[in-house]
Parts: C-alpha cells; structure tokens; sequence
C-alpha cells in the first residue's frame, strides 16, 4: 500500500497515473523562496526560506541600490535512491534568483547575513537622521 496525497481536483485514476509518472526523481528548475521583509526604525530585516541549502550554494550581491539573493540546490543523486520510490518531493530543487530595490536611506556597506537554521537572515541598516520637531509659523 502506498501512501497517496489526497487532491481533489483529479480523485482517482488520472491522479494515480499523474503520480506513478513524475514521482521518480525529482525536477530542477526555477524556483521562488518564501520572503519575509518586516521594517522597524533602524533597519529592514529580509528572511529567505531556503532549506537544505548549504550556506556555500548562496550568493548575496548589492549593485547600487538593487539586492540580489540567488543560489541553486543540487539534487544529489545517491547510489540508494535507485532502489527507492519518491512518492512525494516537495522539496525545492534548482536555481533561484529574488531581486529588491533598496530605499535611499539604508547603509549599504553595513549589510550583515547569517545563514542558520535553513533561513537567510539579512540586516539592512538605515541612516539615522536627527529628527526634530518643530513648527513652523505660516506667514
């Protein structure tokens, strides 16, 4: 008995036969990773899901006021898969590329990363301005 994803959209037949045929291996291909993007006063804070990458299969480039975070995970075929059945691989394989726009407030050349945990962390730090506050006489 094997275990079967349910789907509603194709029950039956058709859905097994679907399943039976691309289940085999996994396919490499574009990809999007989950971002989250959250702002506090003093920086921007992006995470990227990425698990199961290494942190070496990662690149982070800034070019002018434009982010760049791409990376590709290689399936890694292994000598006991041939002998294994995948009936799910839901996993993400292949290359990805996201690109942001930098507002002109942040301080590029203090752009930290960490990588742990499957998740890409990056520190955008912004410029601090005195902001003082006045009124101003209208005349």
């Amino acid at each position: 008995m094997a275990l079967v994803r349910y789907n509603s959209v194709f029950p039956g037949l058709a859905n097994n036969l679907f399943i039976d045929f691309l289940a085999d291996y996994p396919t490499q291909h574009q990809f999007s990773p989950k971002v989250d993007v959250t702002e506090t006063e003093k920086a921007f804070d992006v995470h990227v899901s990425l698990p199961g990458f290494r942190k070496e299969d990662i690149k982070v480039e800034l070019d002018e006021n434009r982010l760049t975070i791409s990376g590709e995970r290689k399936w890694e075929k292994k000598e006991e898969d041939v002998k294994k059945k995948f009936h799910f691989l839901e996993t993400d394989y292949g290359k990805f590329s996201r690109t942001f726009t930098l507002p002109g407030n942040v301080l590029t050349s203090n752009i930290q990363a960490n990588y742990k945990d499957g998740i890409l962390e990056l520190n955008i730090p912004k410029e601090e301005k005195d902001l003082k506050k006045f009124q101003i006489s209208v005349n």
